[in-house]
């Protein structure tokens, strides 16, 4: 319980005007929020590989929700998301540090749909992802 009491004594990060818990424990950063796309990086970090040593599907598939969620927010400040649905394709392994880039390509009414993907440093894509929100007002 120590490690609980530590980790809830760290600084809270701002994650485009949200704390997100999860999103600070994987050592994600915020790049850059527009309109237009949200930028996020994820700097390597054994605590979130797999058994291979790449960037674990399941670490990928959370920030891919995090920063395609943040795009639809950019759209509307003051909102929240919560995901109705999302996929992804994993398309090469990620095996170091992994930059995000998402676009809200549509947004009517409380539905949301975006797309993303996480690209490597030599700028191929890893993964790509899209999903579908519902848009949750004043969270």
């Amino acid at each position: 319980m120590k490690h609980l009491q530590a980790e809830l004594a760290q600084p809270k990060q701002d994650f485009f005007g949200t704390h997100i818990p999860l999103m600070q424990h994987l050592g994600l950063q915020t790049v850059s929020s527009t309109e237009q796309e949200v930028i996020t990086f994820l700097p390597w970090q054994a605590c979130n590989a797999n058994s291979r040593a790449d960037v674990h599907g399941g670490t990928l598939m959370a920030i891919l929700d995090f920063t395609l969620s943040a795009a639809a927010r950019a759209q509307r400040p003051g909102s929240g998301m919560a995901t109705i649905d999302m996929n992804s394709q994993f398309l090469l392994p990620a095996r170091g540090d992994v930059w995000f880039k998402a676009q809200c390509l549509y947004l009517e009414g409380d539905t949301a749909y975006c797309e993303g993907g996480g690209y490597d440093e030599k700028e191929r894509l890893l993964v790509k992802a899209a999903a579908t929100f519902r848009v949750v007002r004043g969270s």
